[in-house]
């Protein structure tokens, strides 16, 4: 059943890159447009160092009835390379995910509502790297302590993102070949 998924899936990319460049006439460059959007809140400070809690933009879809809301998704949290190879740090090792939903007023977008990411139980998600076998990245976690963090079952890379009319969204993982389907309260309904 898969592999049938995965072949449907590649037939609709085919198909709509085929559209898209038969509608345009070519690829082209198009404009760009900035939209800016609120500074972000402080999410963690540590030694007079801040970390932001911001960066929406790893994922981003249009609301499927209303054309000036978009919801933008975060990635799994702050995190930067360690001092060796395949060392991950997590500043804030329980951020969870989320997703924004934001409005264009004029040219701002204005955030009006935040959903996180839960698994099934309703708890919070954390961006933590999957154990091995799981869609492993093979990365090490690490607290700016330097304590290993151990690896989450449910964590999760957020990448792409679609909302369905119904108010449910399909999410891609980079950490793995997970897809999640979550209800609009952000808890998990499949993965």
């Amino acid at each position: 059943m898969f592999m049938n998924i995965c072949e449907k899936w590649k037939t609709f990319g085919a198909a709509l890159a085929a559209l898209f460049i038969a509608s345009s006439g070519g690829i082209h460059a198009q404009e760009t447009s900035k939209y800016p959007t609120p500074e972000p809140g402080i999410l963690y400070n540590r030694d007079g160092v801040d970390v932001f809690d911001s960066g929406y933009g790893s994922g981003m879809a249009q609301h499927p009835t209303e054309s000036d809301l978009f919801y933008l998704m975060t990635d799994r949290g702050p995190n930067f390379n360690g001092a060796e190879s395949g060392i991950k740090v997590f500043p804030v090792p329980a951020f969870a995910p989320r997703i924004g939903l934001y409005r264009l007023v004029g040219e701002e977008l204005v955030q009006e509502s935040i959903i996180t990411i839960k698994d099934s139980a309703g708890n919070d998600i954390s961006g933590l790297p999957n154990p091995e076998g799981a869609g492993s990245t093979g990365e090490t976690a690490q607290d700016l302590g330097g304590h290993v963090l151990e690896p989450d079952l449910e964590g999760l890379d957020p990448e792409g993102l679609v909302a369905m009319e119904d108010g449910t969204f399909w999410i891609s993982d980079e950490y793995g070949p997970h897809i999640l389907h979550i209800n609009a309260d952000g808890s998990t309904i499949e993965r």
